[in-house]
């Protein structure tokens, strides 16, 4: 499972750990950069 920040909840994909945990990478940075943005 990964975080959908766009749906907010756990969903679960039929794909490898590295696969997924590279989607949740991009997915937080993502999530960082636009939080950073909205603060300037």
């Amino acid at each position: 499972t990964y975080i959908d920040l766009e749906a907010g909840t756990l969903s679960t994909v039929p794909a490898e750990p590295e696969t997924v945990a590279r989607m949740f990478g991009l997915k937080v940075a993502t999530l960082k950069a636009t939080l950073a943005g909205r603060r300037r």
